[in-house]
């Protein structure tokens, strides 16, 4: 039978990502706006990491819309007010975290060209401390222009 907290599934995961010296690369989305008709903006930090297949995102560059693309083992930081939303040819699965106020959410999602959804979700009391935020803010921090 199932558990129905799946904390311990996305402790599990966490520990294995970790013990694989992952994520191998990590990619920022830190310019903020969006085209018309983009839904992939949030007021909050994210993370994500592709643990298999190859996840696409459409993001805000410095000149525009643009897509990262991240292998297995990869992932991406988004900070808060930057667009990230899949790209409509993904095919992944991905561990995600958003850091609200209120809460830390944990996801597991599956996306390919048909559909993209979430076969686990963890809502957790643990909030990100101060410098985590400050860590997370550096991430993301938009590179000077050359």
């Amino acid at each position: 039978m199932r558990s129905p907290d799946p904390s311990p599934r996305f402790s599990l995961l966490i520990g294995r990502l970790l013990q694989r010296n992952l994520p191998s690369a990590v990619h920022a989305a830190n310019q903020t706006g969006a085209p018309p008709g983009s839904h992939g903006i949030l007021p909050f930090p994210r993370f994500s990491i592709c643990l298999s297949g190859t996840a696409r995102y459409r993001v805000t560059g410095p000149d525009g819309p643009r897509v990262i693309t991240l292998g297995k083992g990869e992932a991406i930081a988004v900070a808060p007010g930057c667009l990230m939303e899949p790209h409509p040819q993904s095919r992944y699965l991905a561990l995600g975290i958003v850091f609200t106020p209120e809460m830390t959410r944990f996801l597991l999602a599956r996306k390919d060209p048909e559909q993209h959804r979430f076969l686990l979700a963890h809502h957790s009391a643990s909030l990100l401390d101060e410098d985590s935020g400050q860590f997370f803010r550096a991430v993301t921090r938009p590179s000077p222009r050359p």
